[in-house]
């Protein structure tokens, strides 16, 4: 008895530990402790200490060694300003403007980083909620193979059925508990994962709560033609290509006025973005093809623009028409659920009255009864998988509020 005690103490202590998440809880966790988002404020705090760190370096250094080969030499004047004096250096103020667009690009990329990893939690929260109830989906149809069972073994015991179909039963039996356990490792393996994306340890067990499910054939079809235009507007990709764009003009200035002396900043912590662009220390001969070369990046980033712009229409038109056919499909596949059922309630009936019925018939009726469900099951979760998919792209609801951790670099 009382190791039985110790057991049951153990056990209400480890339920005790699992904490309740729900799918505001989730969005607020994984803003605040994903690991790939913590990561990437990381950066765009650092491209903003980038413009005081470059805005420094525009001060002069008054290098005592380099005044001197001056009165020594004056013709190394122009070689050394950048020492002396590098806010005289043009180029220098080229790099301080080039590093304060970056770091606008830097910030859309962070936020459509944190968009993503958003919503791939959020799919992952409403995958282990489908994945539970088709572990209770598949409880219900192991107790009506088990019933069925029962049945099969009376009736064969009293030589009214074959040894194969007590076999059929048996075998239909075995495969639900089969399915069951692997969906139970299923969902262990998808709210490990989803801990992971929350930024929680390893050991911690989460209990999510349940989700509404919707009323699918009454929702409203979206609208394509009134959705791409706001959708291209708030879109970071989009916003993060325009000042990518925005920046080539500086660096040909920089270019061109490297007669006065080269840069010897890097252009910004944004993937080092532009930092395999020509920038030649004086006026020569490599000053026009570094232009032509700065041109064809400008030309890349135009290429790149309507790549990003055809990309999220497609997204866009697939998430809308994922959604449209979940609409006209749901009333369909309820409809079968409730024939499935129809069916197996007549065979019940013909058999309380002791009319003798093909037990493997009313076996595939179960099947068909559960396979049903399970469809419009599908349904409802991918409807709602598609609706954050598309919140995602508009920037509605939960992805409206972009979290303000840009400042949040561990001092």
């Amino acid at each position: 008895m009382k190791k039985v005690l110790i057991i049951l103490s153990l056990l209400s202590a480890f339920q005790a530990s699992a904490e309740s998440i729900g799918l505001k809880d989730l969005t607020e966790k994984v803003k605040t402790g994903n690991y790939v988002i913590l990561e990437k404020a990381e950066r765009v705090y650092q491209a903003k200490k980038s413009i005081d760190e470059a805005r420094g370096r525009l001060l002069p250094t008054l290098n005592l060694w380099k005044i001197a080969s001056i009165v020594v030499d004056p013709t190394s004047l122009l070689d050394s300003v950048n020492d002396i004096a590098p806010f005289l250096v043009p180029s220098n103020w080229f790099i301080l403007k080039e590093r304060s667009i970056l770091f606008l690009a830097e910030k859309e990329a962070y936020r459509a980083l944190w968009a993503n990893e958003l919503q791939s939690a959020r799919a992952t929260y409403l995958k282990v909620l489908m994945d539970q109830t088709l572990l209770r989906l598949l409880s219900s149809y192991e107790g009506d193979l088990a019933e069925l069972q029962l049945i099969v073994q009376s009736r064969f015991q009293l030589g009214l059925e074959r040894q194969e179909i007590v076999r059929d039963i048996e075998i239909r039996y075995l495969s639900i508990q089969e399915d069951k356990q692997n969906v139970e490792l299923l969902v262990r393996e998808e709210k490990r994962l989803l801990t992971y994306m929350m930024g929680l340890e390893a050991e911690k067990d989460v209990d999510l709560v349940g989700v509404d499910l919707p009323n699918v054939p009454s929702a409203e079809k979206p609208d394509y033609d009134k959705l791409v235009g706001r959708m291209l507007t708030v879109s970071p990709e989009t916003k993060q290509n325009g000042h990518l764009q925005r920046v080539i003009p500086w660096i040909k200035r920089e270019q061109a006025w490297s007669f006065l002396g080269g840069s010897a900043l890097s252009r910004g912590v944004a993937g080092g973005v532009f930092d395999h662009l020509p920038s030649p220390d004086g006026l020569g001969f490599a000053t026009a093809p570094g232009l032509k070369i700065i041109n064809s990046e400008a030309r890349i980033l135009e290429i790149q623009k309507r790549g990003i712009t055809e990309t999220l229409k497609r997204q866009l038109k697939a998430s809308i028409d994922l959604i449209s056919a979940a609409i006209d499909i749901s009333p369909l596949q309820s409809k079968k659920v409730n024939l499935s059922e129809e069916n197996i309630e007549q065979l019940k009936d013909r058999l309380r009255i002791g009319e003798k019925i093909n037990l493997v018939e009313m076996a595939n009726y179960i099947q068909t009864k559960n396979l049903a469900k399970a469809s419009w099951l599908e349904t409802q979760y991918r409807f709602m998988f598609n609706r954050d998919r598309l919140n995602r792209l508009l920037f509605w609801e939960d992805y409206d509020l972009l979290p303000g951790a840009v400042e949040g670099a561990k001092k």
